[in-house]
């Protein structure tokens, strides 16, 4: 009988919050501070660089980007079959233009590297080559300009993904870089995506998948605009302080 008690014994363990109330309560109190003061610094980290207007303007230019070519990019199928393709050809076009942007994010690696240029100059040639797919698949008909839109388009996202987190980092504050980044990129791929999602199942059901180019194109260049207007102004300003 003894060995089959200490047997069981052997399996009973004790947690320590329960055979030591105190030193429980003190765990739960301590993860409970841990969480406020984490839940502080998010909130106190949001409220800094809401009040930084630079800062505002990258986000706003990132979110009206994704949503500028992700209507096309969403339904790309249906555009595709409304030109009489299939979907080996959807598959290829894609499986391209991920290829393309992957060795066009290597060698934009490797040329920061070598040399260093301006954030906004890399964003500017984004917003620019975000017009070429759309002009591309408007202009052009046959299975070439399909493949080329989607090059295009490949080479801008990484433009963008790359300059992107340089116009973040450099907009932010020194203390926050990391966090301005993160909360950034989140927000306007989420903001931008979900509308340009959500208006372009509407415009096509409105009026047919290829309206969509249009869509991008005529959303592509008001953000560049606003961008070059903006831009523009900056340099107007600091032109005016230097005098």
């Amino acid at each position: 009988m003894e060995s089959l008690f200490s047997d069981a014994d052997s399996f009973i363990s004790y947690d320590d919050s329960i055979s030591h109330p105190a030193s429980g309560y003190q765990a739960w109190q301590s993860s409970k501070e841990r969480g406020g003061r984490e839940k502080s610094f998010v909130c106190s980290g949001v409220s800094a660089i809401g009040k930084k207007r630079r800062f505002l303007f990258c986000l706003t230019i990132s979110t009206l980007y994704w949503f500028s070519h992700r209507p096309v990019g969403s339904f790309l199928s249906l555009i595709i079959a409304e030109r009489g393709g299939d979907a080996e050809l959807f598959g290829n076009v894609c499986g391209i233009g991920a290829a393309v942007e992957f060795l066009s994010l290597l060698l934009l690696a490797y040329i920061g590297k070598k040399k260093t240029y301006p954030a906004l100059w890399g964003m500017a040639a984004a917003l620019g080559t975000n017009l070429l797919r759309p002009i591309c698949f408007q202009l052009f008909s046959g299975e070439w300009s399909l493949y080329l839109g989607q090059i295009l388009q490949s080479v801008s996202f990484a433009l963008y993904m790359s300059a992107s987190v340089e116009c973040f980092a450099e907009t932010s504050d020194e203390r926050l870089k990391s966090f301005s980044i993160s909360i950034g990129l989140t927000i306007s791929s989420v903001i931008g995506t979900v509308c340009a999602n959500m208006a372009g199942g509407k415009l096509c059901d409105l009026f047919y998948p290829e309206f969509l180019i249009l869509f991008s194109f005529l959303l592509g260049s008001m953000n560049l605009l606003f961008f070059i207007l903006v831009f523009l102004k900056e340099r107007l300003d600091n032109k005016k302080m230097q005098c």
